[in-house]
């Protein structure tokens, strides 16, 4: 679930993509990339790339989250209700794989639109010492 940040969900999605869409091999080698054969490898690559990237960004998320205090633990628990629609993403994935229907035609944009929310940082919730925020001209000091 996303109380583990979505890694096993993306390592599975990655690995059985690449073995499905026959990614392990060398790609550049074979004859013929056009056409659907083209179009499958160029998929099966760019979804292995964004799920290695999805996987680096949570990686770093469940380190900081290992040093942490419970404070930020807890403020970060306040962020589920989010990071479950992302992990929603994955989920659908992992449905067409097991349906054998993970090809060129998938919408990856949820997939997207999680790794940009994972690489934008959280609002402060990592960080246990947060910076004050600043004064503006309408708060007393």
């Amino acid at each position: 679930g996303t109380d583990s940040l979505c890694l096993p969900q993306a390592e599975l999605v990655s690995g059985q993509a690449r073995e499905r869409l026959e990614l392990d091999g060398d790609c550049g080698g074979r004859p013929g990339l056009r056409g659907a054969l083209g179009e499958r490898i160029s998929f099966g690559a760019g979804l292995v790339y964004s799920l290695t990237l999805l996987q680096s960004t949570l990686h770093k998320y469940q380190q900081a989250l290992c040093r942490c205090g419970v404070g930020v633990y807890q403020r970060m628990g306040g962020l589920y209700p989010e990071m479950s629609v992302h992990e929603r993403s994955l989920d659908v994935l992992i449905e067409l794989l097991h349906r054998d229907q993970l090809d060129e035609t998938v919408n990856v944009e949820p997939l997207t639109k999680a790794i940009k929310y994972y690489q934008v940082p959280p609002p402060q919730p990592l960080n246990p010492n947060p910076p004050a925020l600043p004064l503006t001209p309408d708060t007393p000091p």
